[in-house]
């Protein structure tokens, strides 16, 4: 007897199509339940809601995903609809599970570094997502223990998903970089240019470099959100236009080119509930230097550097130690490569499968 197939709806919240974490997380999960066979995933679209300015958009999508969602769910024989970011409505078919991907806690952790009127709004989605959802999952353990500390709900009901990336079906190396000392050193940062990445700090450890007397450059890749004026405001202040190069919008074959090209990544942000781009750059043999945040740690183990969010002086010290060490550039590289696998895709979508025959599991 065959056994039946889980019909999943998965559902982005208008994340599908940007470049945050959460729009990357949700596009490679329905690809890869859609090329597999344990599952009917349906990609649940609001193409008539896209249209709308985002502040209508938002209360529309809540009225929407009340009235209009149960009886899609029903229709199309759903046993789990997985809503991708924070939000979980109030209506739920009684034959329907409910999961929710909570990807961090930023609104509690780092409020300042989000617009004054979105924190209220995230809080209160948050927590009824977590209240109401058949299971929570989240990126990795740190975020698992914020929230279930937060929420005071049972680890059991939340699980650690992880996350991946579809660069890495193709991108892992053979061997690990070496280090080029006769060129220019060339620095790779990935993520929103907002202010919970923290860029000013990289930009004061290039601006050292750059008055040491080393050549540097440095690209950062990211769409702009919540106060990117700082970033151009120290680039302009300190004259560093030509050592820095920023890039919007970048396309999954450019993106492969910049990991390929650059000889360090470098990841600053204050707080994080994953890192996608981490595991990017350790699957393209980059050392990586990130700041020294709980989920950093969680993710490179001993395979990467760490500096203090605040101190770009250190920052400076460590990509020059790098630079000075080649055996020590070499040895992250290697080991970089070799972590990364623990987040392959294959593992991604097992561990969500098995998030999802819990949910649907009697209790």
């Amino acid at each position: 007897m065959t056994a039946k197939l889980l019909g999943i709806g998965i559902d982005d919240g208008f994340s599908l199509g940007t470049a945050g974490g959460i729009g990357r997380y949700t596009q490679l999960l329905y690809d890869q339940f859609a090329t597999g066979a344990a599952t009917r995933p349906i990609l649940i679209r609001k193409d008539l809601l896209n249209p709308l300015p985002q502040k209508i958009r938002r209360l529309a999508y809540i009225l929407w995903a009340n009235a209009y969602l149960p009886l899609f769910a029903h229709k199309h024989r759903l046993d789990i609809v997985h809503f991708t970011n924070y939000f979980v409505p109030i209506i739920k078919p009684r034959e329907v599970a409910y999961v929710v991907t909570v990807p961090d806690l930023a609104v509690w952790q780092v409020p300042d570094t989000f617009p004054p009127t979105y924190v209220p709004y995230m809080r209160r989605v948050a927590t009824a997502a977590v209240q109401r959802a058949t299971l929570v999952l989240t990126l990795s353990q740190s975020v698992q223990q914020e929230i279930c500390a937060r929420f005071n709900v049972k680890r059991t009901r939340v699980l650690v998903v992880g996350a991946s990336s579809s660069l890495l079906d193709c991108s892992i190396a053979a061997e690990s970089k070496q280090i080029d000392r006769s060129h220019q050193l060339h620095l790779l940062s990935v993520g929103r240019i907002e202010r919970r990445k923290n860029y000013p700090v990289l930009l004061s450890a290039l601006l050292n470099l750059c008055r040491a007397g080393y050549k540097c450059h440095l690209t950062i890749v990211g769409s702009l959100g919540y106060g990117y004026e700082d970033v151009f405001d120290f680039i302009v202040r300190n004259s560093l236009s030509h050592a820095v190069r920023i890039s919007e919008n970048v396309p999954d074959d450019e993106l492969r080119m910049l990991y390929k090209a650059a000889d360090l990544f470098v990841y600053p942000s204050v707080y994080e509930g994953f890192g996608i781009p981490v595991l990017e750059a350790m699957a393209f043999g980059l050392p990586v230097v990130a700041s020294d945040i709980p989920t950093n740690r969680e993710l490179l183990g001993d395979t990467g550097l760490f500096f203090s969010p605040k101190d770009s002086n250190y920052l400076a010290q460590l990509i020059l130690d790098l630079i000075e060490r080649p055996e020590l550039y070499s040895q992250l590289s290697g080991i970089g490569l070799e972590r990364a696998s623990l987040w392959s895709p294959k593992h991604f979508v097992e561990r969500h499968l098995q998030a999802y025959y819990q949910a649907v599991s009697p209790q």
